[in-house]
């Protein structure tokens, strides 16, 4: 049968019309969308360069109020900056190569984070110790040392039987 519009109608015609009738509209919404995700991943990108040096403020500060020394609260957040760019993206590209795309951001974020903690602590012996290569490896390992600590009240915040 056909309506008055020239259109054929029946249940299978009366979807494909309505489906016709409503493309418009969901192609305006996909196109919306499209458009905030490009915006987003624009912010994302600018957000990705900032974070490092906001955290390493954030740590300078805290530090800072916790009684170090400005000297040493610098030169910790410094490390740590250095450190937790140099380590995330070597290891950001690492595990990108095997996994394209979300292993990049993962290796990244853990490279950074790895990262920061130890070049916190080589930035603090350094300061305290002088350049050598033994307060380097102290300082590295007082950071790894610092990365478990804080990775167990990590664990022990999560744990809902502690």
């Amino acid at each position: 049968m056909v309506s008055n519009g020239g259109r054929f109608t029946g249940s299978s015609a009366d979807s494909y019309y309505k489906f016709l009738d409503e493309s418009k509209e969901y192609s305006a919404k996909a196109a919306a969308s499209g458009s905030m995700a490009t915006k987003m991943s624009r912010f994302s990108k600018l957000g990705g360069r900032a974070i490092p040096v906001v955290g390493s403020a954030i740590g300078f500060g805290l530090d800072v109020a916790n009684g170090e020394s400005a000297g040493r609260a610098g030169a910790k957040a410094g490390g740590g900056l250095v450190g937790g760019m140099a380590a995330g993206a070597a290891t950001g590209a690492l595990v990108g190569s095997v996994v394209p795309g979300v292993g990049t951001a993962i290796g990244g974020v853990v490279g950074g984070v790895v990262g920061g903690f130890v070049g916190s602590g080589i930035g603090a012996s350094i300061f305290d110790n002088g350049l050598s290569a033994g307060s380097v490896l102290e300082g590295a390992q007082e950071g790894v040392g610092e990365l478990g600590s804080a990775l167990g009240d990590v664990g022990s915040a999560l744990n809902p039987f502690d």
